[in-house]
C-alpha cells in the first residue's frame, strides 16, 4: 500500500540487500526503480549508510530498512539507524521501516525504531504486525504507522485492495497487544536456544560459516566452500537430506553462496535436519 500509494513511475527506492524479496518486485510493479546497495557478511550483515548515501539522486523517494532483518537476522544498531535517518532528512526522503521482527531481539541487542528519532516520525512509515512475535501467521493482520497525510493515499489504496480484517484476527489482536507479554518472551527464549543449536551444528559441519543472527529466526550460512551455486545447493539438501531451505539468490544477487535456514521449527527437528546436512556435506566440501 504503501509504494502503490506514494510512488510514481520513475522513482528511485532505495533498497538493502540481502532482502525480503517484496520489496524490489513491489517497487518494479508500481513502476519505480529499485536501486539497491549491499549489506556484507564481513560487516555482519549491517548496511553501511555511506554507500546508501551514495546511491540517493535526485529522483530518490524512499529507502527501505528491515530490522531485524530477513534473511540474515541482523539488527540495526542505533549508530546507523541515526546515520540513515540523518541522510533521510537531508535529502527529504520517506523511510518505509519494517519492524515486523522487533520483538524477537536476543541477548546483546536492542530494537530501536528510526521513527523514534527527531524528525523522522513525519517521514517513516512504521509496518509491523502479528504474525511473528504472536504466532498469528496465517490470520495475515498487520498495521502501519504514519503521519496522516502520508497514510491518505494508502487509505485509498486499501479500500480497493483488502475488504476487512476478519473479526477473530482483530480480537485475536486486542488479546496479544493487552495480554501478558510473557508468552513473547518465553518463544523468544526458545528462539534463541535454537539459534545457539543451529550455531553449534553448523560450525561442526566443514565449509560453512554463519555470522550469528541478532533477531529474528533466520540464519544465513556461507556456503561458497561446496562450489555450488545456492540454487544447487538447496537442491542437494532437499534432495539428499531431506532439509528445505532458500537459496540466498531468493533475497538478491548478493545472497548467492549463502543459503537462508528457518529455525521456527521444534529443537529436535532443527537437530536432525542439522545431522542430516553434516553427514550429506561431509563428501562434498571442495579440498
Amino acid at each position: 500500500m504503501a509504494m502503490v500509494g506514494l510512488l510514481n513511475p520513475g522513482d528511485e527506492v532505495i533498497v538493502i540487500e540481502p532482502a525480503f524479496i517484496n520489496y524490489v518486485q513491489v517497487a518494479r510493479m508500481v513502476g519505480a526503480v529499485p536501486v539497491i546497495v549491499a549489506a556484507r557478511e564481513e560487516n555482519s550483515w549491517i548496511v553501511d549508510p555511506a554507500e546508501v548515501e551514495q546511491a540517493v539522486t535526485a529522483r530518490t523517494r524512499m529507502i527501505v530498512i528491515n530490522t531485524p532483518t530477513n534473511p540474515t537476522g541482523a539488527v540495526l544498531p542505533r549508530d546507523v539507524l541515526e546515520e540513515l535517518a540523518r541522510i533521510a532528512i537531508k535529502h527529504n526522503l520517506l523511510v518505509l521501516s519494517d519492524e515486523v521482527y522487533e520483538k524477537i531481539v536476543y541477548h546483546g541487542s536492542s530494537h530501536v525504531s528510526i521513527a523514534s528519532f527527531p524528525g523522522m516520525a513525519e517521514r517513516t512509515i512504521t509496518v509491523n504486525g502479528y504474525s511473528k512475535a504472536y504466532s498469528m501467521t496465517g490470520w495475515r493482520l498487520a498495521y502501519v504507522v504514519a503521519k496522516a497525510d502520508i497514510i491518505l493515499p494508502m487509505l485509498k489504496v486499501h479500500q480497493y485492495t483488502t475488504t476487512c480484517a476478519t473479526t477473530f484476527a482483530q480480537f485475536g489482536a486486542i488479546a496479544a497487544t493487552d495480554g501478558s507479554q510473557s508468552c513473547v518472551a518465553e518463544m523468544v527464549a526458545e528462539f534463541e536456544r535454537r539459534r545457539d543449536l543451529v550455531l553449534r551444528g553448523l560450525a561442526e559441519i566443514e565449509g560453512i560459516s554463519c555470522v550469528p543472527p541478532q533477531g529474528a529466526f533466520y540464519a544465513f550460512p556461507n556456503i561458497k566452500a561446496f562450489g555450488l551455486t545456492s540454487a544447487e545447493f538447496v537442491e542437494t539438501a532437499l534432495t539428499e537430506a531431506g532439509v528445505a531451505l532458500v537459496p540466498g539468490t531468493a533475497f538478491g544477487a548478493c545472497g548467492e553462496g549463502y543459503v537462508r535456514l528457518s529455525y521456527a521449527n521444534s529443537y529436535e527437528n532443527i537437530a536432525e535436519a542439522l545431522k542430516r546436512l553434516k553427514q550429506v556435506l561431509a563428501r562434498k566440501v571442495k579440498k
